[in-house]
């Protein structure tokens, strides 16, 4: 406010620019009551309040737990002929879902649809968020159909709604179906092993299906590490992983070119007691070739076909590689 009186005092008049930063920044800090002068203030300087301008106040309310105050303000932005916005009633579900009012936030939503406006995904996060908090799966899954048919995606904030909704409910098989969505999508899911931890703790036990899936997606994002403590939870808390979730992991390392770790990821497989399939090796050949180590791939080759293993097509692709780049060798040598 200083600001503003300094800016009144020098003979500058504040725009609605001006005004709408200075309510923000009111807003922001908790200053709502001061916020609420500054706006009743821009009438008398000649400055008509606009949507934003209503929406900074609205939202100011609803951090302080002011719902009904907010609500008079968006009665009050019609009156005055401004047209609410979608984050007009976007502000009212987050405020009213804040405070566990879900009746007043669903009444919202529809009144936000009757008046042609759409929700956004930020609308449909914070009505998931609040059902989810009050236990009300049954509209969270219909919500979750609706986002379906009218095509808004979803984004990490919503996922990580449902996720932790679905958690804390107990529903731990829908939570690790939506992290697997996640990764599916390229959406990199926050914190997956300490998910998997909580869940453990609460008495459950991902499946091997579960973590090899969500291993994959990582591997998949090149999010090694993310992928790797996956693994250490499931040495650490069971079941103990497979021939398929270490060729998964060795696959992601070779994919991102980090061969080394690969292949100590196959020596710690093997001290396990288990032995490598077709998919690890293969994967394996592939990396040792693009790195240019081809002695150690045609070892690796060799080893494989010792153990009976019948190489797939990638792997014959890869041996026809490393020929070739034999013979372009010989022919150089020779000239």
């Amino acid at each position: 406010m200083k600001i503003f009186t300094g800016m009144v005092g020098r003979g500058i008049s504040p725009n609605i620019v001006t005004f709408n930063t200075l309510l923000n920044s009111l807003c922001k800090h908790g200053r709502v009551r001061e916020a609420q002068k500054l706006f009743d203030l821009m009438g008398t300087r000649g400055e008509r309040p606009d949507a934003f301008s209503y929406n900074i106040l609205m939202r100011g309310y609803c951090l302080m737990g002011l719902v009904e105050i907010a609500g008079k303000i968006l009665e009050a932005m019609r009156s005055a002929g401004v047209q609410p916005t979608t984050d007009s009633f976007s502000i009212l579900v987050d405020g009213y879902c804040k405070n566990g009012r879900l009746d007043e936030a669903t009444e919202i939503f529809r009144e936000m649809k009757r008046e042609g406006l759409k929700p956004d995904i930020f609308t449909y996060s914070c009505m998931l968020d609040g059902l989810c908090k009050g236990g009300r799966f049954r509209d969270v899954e219909a919500l979750l159909e609706e986002m379906d048919k009218v095509g808004v995606p979803h984004n990490i904030t919503s996922y990580n709604c449902l996720i932790n909704g679905f958690c804390s409910s107990g529903k731990w098989e829908r939570a690790i179906e939506l992290l697997n969505e996640m990764v599916d999508k390229g959406i990199s899911p926050m914190r997956a092993h300490e998910l998997f931890d909580l869940i453990i703790e609460r008495g459950e036990k991902p499946d091997t299906v579960s973590y090899g899936s969500l291993i994959n997606g990582y591997c998949l994002l090149g999010q090694m590490e993310d992928a790797c403590r996956l693994l250490d939870c499931m040495i650490r808390n069971g079941p103990e992983p497979n021939v398929v979730v270490y060729s998964i992991l060795i696959n992601g390392y070779c994919r991102n070119g980090q061969i080394n770790k690969a292949m100590v990821l196959l020596k710690e497989m093997r001290s396990k007691g288990l032995q490598p399939n077709c998919a690890a090796y293969s994967s394996l050949i592939k990396g040792l070739f693009r790195v240019g180590r081809v002695a150690a791939a045609k070892e690796m080759y060799d080893e494989m076909q010792a153990h009976g293993l019948a190489p797939n097509f990638c792997t014959w692709q890869t041996r026809q590689g490393w020929s070739t780049a034999r013979l372009r060798s010989r022919r150089t040598r020779s000239e």
